[in-house]
This record gives C-alpha cells, sequence and structure tokens, in this order.
C-alpha cells in the first residue's frame, strides 16, 4: 500500500523535484476561489485564491511600485500608435495650425508676445555689411531675400571722407564718388559736376562742400550738372550775392541719379534719398 502511495506521488515530482506539467488535470476556466500554486523559491509550495492573485496584480500594477512603469507603457503605446496614424497627425495639425492662424484663444494671443518679446530680447546688435541679404515679402506675399540696399550702409568703406580742396572748375564722376570736395567758388565763378549716363538710376553717396567768396561786383555764383557726351548743362546751385565768405553744404549723404530733360537734351540730376 505504501508502495502504491509513493508510486502516484512520484507522478507529480521527477527526479528533479519540478511539478510535471503534462501529469496536472487540465480546465478550461477558473474560479475565484480556485487556488494557484506559489513557489517561494526555497522549500514549500504555497498557494493563493485566483481573487487574491488578481487584487495583489491590480495593487502593484496600478497603485505599487509598477506604477510609473505601467503609465510609461502605455504613454510609449499610445503615443506610437497615434504617430502611425496619417489621419490623426493630418488633423492633429490642421486643429493646431487652424487655431494658430485665427488667433482663438487668449492663450495663444499670449503665446504669441511671449515669442515676440523673446524675439526681440534675443536680438543682438548688428552693423550690416555688403554681403548681408534683407527677407522682403513680394506682391504674390511670397518671403524672398534681396541684397542691402547701399544707402543702408551708410558711408562706403572706400570713400576718402577727408575732404579735398580743389580749385579745379570742373570734376568727373570717379573724383567726387570716391572722396569728399571742397570745392573752390572763389577763384571760380562756376563749377561743373560731370556725369555718366551708366550711373543713372544709381545710389551715390556724396559729401561736396562750397567755399564761396564774393566780391562787392563779381558777386555771381554757379554749379552745373551734365553729361560728360552731352553739352546741355542743369543748374545744381546758383548764388547772386555780393560780400559773402561762407561754406556751404551742396550735398551731403546718399542721392539717386536720375535723368532728366532741358530743351529736348538729357541732363543728370541728383535726389535725395
Amino acid at each position: 500500500m505504501a508502495d502504491e502511495e509513493q508510486k502516484d506521488t512520484k507522478l507529480l515530482v521527477d527526479d528533479e523535484e519540478h511539478i510535471q506539467i503534462k501529469d496536472l488535470n487540465r480546465i478550461n476556466t477558473l474560479k475565484d476561489n480556485d487556488l494557484l500554486p506559489i513557489d517561494d523559491g526555497f522549500a514549500s509550495i504555497n498557494a493563493i485564491t485566483f481573487a487574491n492573485f488578481l487584487k495583489t496584480v491590480k495593487d502593484k500594477t496600478f497603485k505599487g511600485e509598477g506604477l510609473s512603469y505601467f503609465k510609461q507603457v502605455i504613454k510609449d503605446t499610445i503615443a506610437s500608435e497615434l504617430a502611425s496614424n496619417p489621419n490623426f497627425v493630418a488633423n492633429l495639425y490642421s486643429s493646431i495650425l487652424s487655431k494658430l492662424i485665427n488667433n482663438e484663444s487668449s492663450s495663444i494671443s499670449s503665446l504669441f508676445s511671449k515669442i515676440q518679446k523673446e524675439l526681440i530680447r534675443s536680438i543682438s546688435s548688428y552693423s550690416l555689411v555688403k554681403s548681408d541679404k534683407l527677407v522682403i515679402m513680394s506682391d504674390s506675399d511670397e518671403l524672398q531675400k534681396t541684397s542691402i540696399p547701399n544707402q543702408l550702409l551708410g558711408i562706403p568703406s572706400d570713400f576718402t571722407i577727408k575732404k579735398k580742396s580743389s580749385k579745379d572748375s570742373y570734376f568727373y564722376s570717379y573724383e567726387y564718388r570716391k572722396e569728399a570736395l571742397l570745392v573752390d567758388l572763389k577763384d571760380n565763378k562756376s563749377v561743373t559736376l560731370h556725369c555718366s549716363k551708366d550711373d543713372d538710376d544709381e545710389p551715390v553717396y556724396l559729401d561736396i562742400f562750397l567755399n564761396i567768396h564774393t566780391g562787392s561786383i563779381d558777386n555771381e555764383r554757379h554749379i552745373y550738372l551734365k553729361y560728360t557726351d552731352e553739352s546741355q548743362k542743369n543748374t545744381a546751385y546758383y548764388l547772386y550775392t555780393s560780400q559773402v565768405r561762407m561754406i556751404a553744404p551742396l550735398y551731403t549723404g546718399w542721392y539717386m541719379q536720375k535723368q532728366s530733360y532741358i530743351s529736348g537734351n538729357p541732363v543728370p540730376s541728383f535726389l535725395k534719398i
């Protein structure tokens, strides 16, 4: 009899004392009071009801140390699923852009205000150089790059600001476009500035002053502009007075050379920018 009981026990335990799954009775459903074997890893096997097992698992997963891990798994799973759904992504972007464009909430207005303040705060001081580009909006509402206009760059780097005093009665464009001039109107009754048609509609930096001396009789002074290949002159400065000694500005700053006509003949003029 004892041998038979020992034999039955052997049916459940192998040589290494492991329970053989194939030798256990199989069931299809679990009841709350059904017992689940729990091996403590040492010397004994305990049991827990199915209901208590579920309660313990829920507590550890949703309340205990497993909660953070469970949340992270859920977040990663949901995020991955949503990110891989093109319809969700398209609707999300559409909704965000709609709110931004229509400024539908005070929070968005506040966000724009903060962004604007941060942009202004983060802008550092900078001096424009010729190689820089400006971003402009064209008539078609497209953003485009354009070169910095020369007149926004200040005095050209190759311009000599120390005034050259000269008693010449005429000057060519390469002279007054590259250095400051003090034109003599003491010994000269008139001085002519020659211009090139190639410079029409181009900005130019000028620094030209007049050193004027008139007597009691010889008291008329002129400054003329003319194209080098034309004979017609355009009066840029005229003075008729006696007993005057002064230095007067003629052109100071940025100008645009423009073409006009006198008696049907082309003449240049400088318009202040």
